[in-house]
């Protein structure tokens, strides 16, 4: 008898909890188009808290480049910061040193990063490189060079990264020589 008692008890708790639970967001309306989806209002961007009463992007400055969702900047395809205000590939360009390690050969000269294309592109042209001129696409702090044939046969391809503070990049690249019976990889590390 007891056990049923306590059943009854315990379905009627958890009823009367269901039914203001549903009631939750109902008797105090969703606002800024805010839509209640069973117990919670769900809010459209920019706004948030328990009514949709809140604008989280109040106050955030995402440029010219981005657009403020949820409170946070989002940057248009070949920009990033916390202001949408750096091109991705900026943290890449200028004039480094390079040292090459191709089968223990050492090579060292100096080459260039150029950006090639508009920023949602993040195309960037490294040269020379082995004395030719390759082309690379960026994400964050990576770095890819798709395949590429350059005039006398030869193919190239690989890939690497920037390290944290921008003063150094780390290439691997594949070398294809044209009639060569196989490919080698070369490291390269250009510093600035």
């Amino acid at each position: 008898m007891n056990h049923l008692l306590t059943f009854f008890k315990t379905i009627f708790t958890l009823s009367i909890f269901f039914i203001a639970a549903c009631t939750q967001c109902k008797n105090s309306s969703c606002q800024n188009n805010g839509t209640c989806m069973e117990t919670k209002c769900k809010c459209p961007s920019p706004y948030g808290g328990l009514h949709c009463e809140t604008n989280l992007c109040s106050g955030v400055n995402c440029g010219t480049h981005g657009n403020c969702y949820y409170g946070n900047c989002e940057c248009e395809a070949g920009y990033e910061g916390g202001q949408c205000d750096s091109l991705v590939t900026d943290k890449f360009l200028g004039i480094f040193h390079l040292t090459a390690n191709c089968n223990g050969n050492l090579n060292n000269y100096n080459s260039t990063i150029i950006a090639n294309g508009p920023p949602s592109s993040r195309e960037i042209k490294i040269a020379p490189v082995l004395g030719e001129l390759l082309y690379a696409k960026v994400s964050g702090r990576n770095i890819t060079i798709g395949s590429q044939e350059v005039p006398n046969g030869t193919t190239y391809s690989g890939s690497g990264s920037i390290n944290d503070d921008g003063t150094q990049i780390h290439l691997d690249i594949t070398v294809d020589p044209f009639g060569s019976p196989a490919p080698y990889t070369c490291a390269f590390t250009l510093a600035r």
